[in-house]
C-alpha cells in the first residue's frame, strides 16, 4: 500500500494509466487483500481533489466489469 501511495503522490498533476487493471485483484474469488488495499488508495485519490491525479483504467470488458 505504501508503494501505491508513493506512486499516486508522484503523479500529482498528471495521469496514471493502468493497463489490464482487472489484474489489481488477481484472485479469482476476489479475496486479494493487497489488491483491495491498492483499490482503496485509488478510489480515495479519485475522490480527493487535492490529489490532482487522473486515472485511466483499461482492460477486457468482462474482467473490468468484475473489477468495478
Amino acid at each position: 500500500m505504501a508503494k501505491a501511495k508513493k506512486l499516486i503522490e508522484s503523479a500529482k498533476g498528471g495521469v496514471i494509466f493502468i493497463d489490464e487493471a482487472y489484474s489489481i485483484i488477481s484472485a479469482k474469488d476476489g479475496d486479494d487483500m493487497y489488491g483491495k488495499e491498492v483499490l482503496t488508495e485509488i478510489v480515495e485519490a479519485m475522490s480527493n481533489i487535492d490529489k490532482q491525479v487522473i486515472f485511466i483504467m483499461a482492460g477486457y470488458e468482462a474482467e473490468m466489469k468484475q473489477l468495478f
